[in-house]
């Protein structure tokens, strides 16, 4: 008992050397609020993760990819990608499946890269439910901001989230091209076939 008393008093006075007697402790707990919401306010989460879910896309497809990223590949869960002469490298902890008490979620880690700095970390978590008739369905993300440093970056990725935009505007807008000159060529195919005039 003794040996147990001695090392939860050792833990206190160590923890109280550590966060009451250092007085940053507040200032940098503020700061990293201030950031966060610095970072919500520009939008970064919801762009972040847009961008992600295109990105790896463009590694297997580059139909996909804008002019303004010049090159993407995948090696294993990482993304490396120049965008604007810039490289950039998403790491991805992606889709681990957690089971809480009656309840399951996805967790994804992101993490953005920029010369060997961490400039953005985000945990995503979405819900899942289970319904018998549509199967699993995802409820909305909840995002953490984990990491946010300010820079360039933010207005190349903006740019970049504009034209994944406008190619994929244009993509649906081929791709509803393409659908209705096929049943425009089915119509007079059964046109001939049932020898209608």
């Amino acid at each position: 008992m003794n040996n147990l008393n001695s090392f939860l008093e050792a833990m206190r006075i160590l923890l109280e050397a550590i966060f009451v007697k250092n007085g940053n402790t507040d200032k940098i707990l503020n700061e990293v609020k201030k950031k966060r919401q610095r970072a919500e306010q520009l939008g970064l989460p919801n762009l972040i993760n847009d961008i992600y879910n295109h990105v790896k896309c463009f590694s297997s497809n580059s139909d996909y990819m804008p002019s303004i990223i010049s090159s993407c590949i995948r090696i294993d869960s990482k993304i490396i990608f120049e965008l604007n002469n810039r490289q950039y490298t998403f790491n991805c902890d992606e889709g681990k499946s957690i089971r809480g008490y009656d309840q399951e979620y996805i967790n994804t880690n992101i993490e953005l890269i920029f010369n060997d700095n961490k400039i953005f970390a985000l945990n995503i978590t979405k819900d899942i439910i289970r319904d018998k008739y549509l199967g699993y369905l995802e409820s909305n993300p909840h995002f953490t901001i984990n990491a946010f440093k300010e820079g360039n970056w933010v207005k190349d990725f903006r740019e970049l989230k504009k034209q994944i935009d406008i190619a994929s505007k244009i993509r649906l807008e081929k791709q509803a091209e393409k659908q209705k000159m096929d049943y425009i060529k089915k119509l007079k195919q059964l046109k001939s076939d049932f020898d209608i005039k």
